[in-house]
């Protein structure tokens, strides 16, 4: 069977902040439980974002690679003749078959469904190199082409990913697998358009880690725990504290603590461990040449800063989390099926 070739990437995946102020030493053996803090696989489902972000894959389409922005996490199907998604494949036979660029028809009901005008823009926005690139809807192509992991034929409208089309020369200063990129579509340009920052974390000492009180979840991994390690880092009116649990140099469990430097709040406390979904991210340092996965810094307008970039995703979607407990987080429409 004959299956297109992607290119596929990992973005560090993110959770839910929570917002306590630190405790005194003195007073934490007084401290009740707290159970608001999520875990790396518990995400806030109580509040959702007004904001729908997506990311761009890199395929074979008919003659050259495209970029594709897949709608398919929210594009709902339907089996009905008259709602259809794409066209009968069955007549055009199973290699012509893995890519499609749609016609008005099926065009106008994605953008209808989708609640999309042909006056909207697609934003697309590289924030390692603050560069964005604005498309009218109405200049691209609406495409349909086979997941990642392949199907068989013949293949059902479920096996797509619908979506943009656009000429990867367009996209001029992005990195060539679309890493650090984020997609909106809308009247307005929704990203702040302020450079993002990469943290660049130093080494600390423990006891100047703000004393938080633990989330009781985790406890049996704490007890585990033969050795800490900590760091940090400032940057605009922020301080923000990595925490290590470690046991015969396994990273156990990943504590990230962010505090508003003029209050003492705590914006943000969150825990990663490694799963099958997901494993740490490598941290990032002074050096110049190695990959940046941790970023900081007003992303989007109208909104709290951000921070993100502290687990590798395989399995679900990559988030931004919000230094606000009142906002919630992000999650990309990547369209990671299995």
């Amino acid at each position: 069977m004959n299956k297109l070739f992607y290119v596929l990437f990992a973005i560090p995946f993110f959770i839910s902040c929570t917002n306590k102020k630190p405790l005194d030493q003195k007073n934490i053996n007084s401290v009740k439980k707290d159970t608001t803090i999520a875990s790396a696989v518990a995400v806030e489902t109580q509040k959702v974002s007004d904001l729908d972000i997506y990311n761009v894959n890199s395929i074979f389409g008919e003659k050259d690679t495209i970029a594709l922005i897949s709608l398919s996490d929210k594009y709902q199907l339907s089996e009905h003749k008259d709602s259809l998604a794409i066209p009968d494949v069955k007549k055009l036979g199973e290699k012509e078959a893995q890519y499609l660029v749609l016609n008005s028809t099926y065009r106008n009901r994605m953008l209808s469904k989708m609640k999309i005008s042909e006056k909207d823009s697609v934003y697309v926005y590289d924030y390692a190199t603050n560069i964005v690139n604005a498309f009218s809807v109405k200049s691209l192509q609406v495409v349909a082409a086979i997941n990642v992991y392949g199907a068989d034929w013949p293949y059902s409208q479920d096996d797509y990913m619908i979506g943009f089309g656009l000429d990867p020369k367009l996209l001029k200063g992005f990195d060539s697998y679309y890493l650090n990129t984020l997609v909106c579509i809308g009247s307005k340009n929704p990203f702040a358009m302020k450079q993002l920052k990469a943290i660049k974390w130093k080494e600390t000492t423990i006891a100047k880690v703000p004393v938080v009180a633990i989330n009781p979840e985790y406890n049996d991994l704490i007890k585990m725990t033969s050795k800490k390690t900590a760091y940090s880092y400032k940057s605009n009116g922020f301080e923000y504290f990595l925490q290590d649990y470690i046991n015969e140099e396994t990273v156990l469990l990943r504590r990230l603590i962010v505090k508003e430097e003029k209050t003492n709040k705590i914006v943000c406390d969150k825990y990663y461990r490694e799963s099958e979904g997901g494993s740490f991210a490598q941290l990032n340092d002074n050096s110049e040449d190695k990959e940046v996965n941790q970023w900081t810094g007003k992303l989007f307008k109208n909104k709290p800063e951000v921070v993100f970039g502290f687990v590798y995703v395989s399995f679900g979607c990559p988030g931004i989390s919000f230094l606000d407990n009142n906002e919630p987080d992000v999650f990309l429409n990547c369209d990671n099926r299995h």
